[in-house]
């Protein structure tokens, strides 16, 4: 069941990566960097990856950089076997290229959902250097992290909520040909 988990991490990862896509595409133009623009945009400052990418990456050059990086997530999550390393050097190559401690903030942050991604990456830094610095460059995840009264039920260590729910994995799926199902 941990797959499951660490797909949709993932996942929503992706969707949060196309969002902010989005948002720079409607308020980016070609000379304003990409930090700036989270100055000027408090949605977009509360999103972790735009300060750990290059301080002078420019919001067109993010945009393009981020459809290379991203673009084989959908069929790559999909597939029966996860190809994390796959996932992590495509955005390591096309977002970090130029910015190995951005990139081992980045995979640190991603760590604490997906704990197998960009394992890699350490082979310079301990991971506990990463953390610190993922901690230290990121002022605004403690505040981005609180969660709300629509809190992730899965996450949430609600016992009535788990003894009422049935495992994702054990039921009839609506998709019975995804490859992560378990089936015997």
């Amino acid at each position: 069941m941990t797959d499951a988990f660490e797909r949709r991490a993932l996942l929503i990862h992706l969707g949060d990566v196309l969002a902010v896509m989005n948002t720079l595409l409607e308020r980016g133009n070609d000379r304003t960097t990409v930090r700036e623009l989270a100055a000027e945009n408090a949605s977009l400052a509360a999103r972790p990856l735009l300060m750990q990418i290059s301080p002078r990456m420019m919001s067109r050059e993010f945009v393009a950089q981020a459809v290379r990086a991203f673009s084989i997530w959908p069929q790559a999550l999909l597939d029966a076997d996860l190809d994390g390393e796959r996932l992590a050097t495509s955005v390591q190559r096309n977002l970090f290229a130029d910015n190995p401690d951005g990139w081992l903030v980045y995979i640190a942050a991603m760590q604490t959902e997906v704990p197998w991604f960009g394992k890699r990456a350490f082979s310079d830094r301990t991971q506990d250097e990463a953390s610190a610095d993922a901690t230290a460059n990121d002022l605004n995840s403690a505040q981005a992290d609180v969660p709300g009264p629509t809190a992730d039920v899965e996450r949430s260590g609600d016992d009535q909520v788990e003894a009422g729910r049935e495992s994702v994995e054990g039921t009839a799926s609506i998709y019975p040909d995804w490859p992560w199902n378990s089936r015997s």
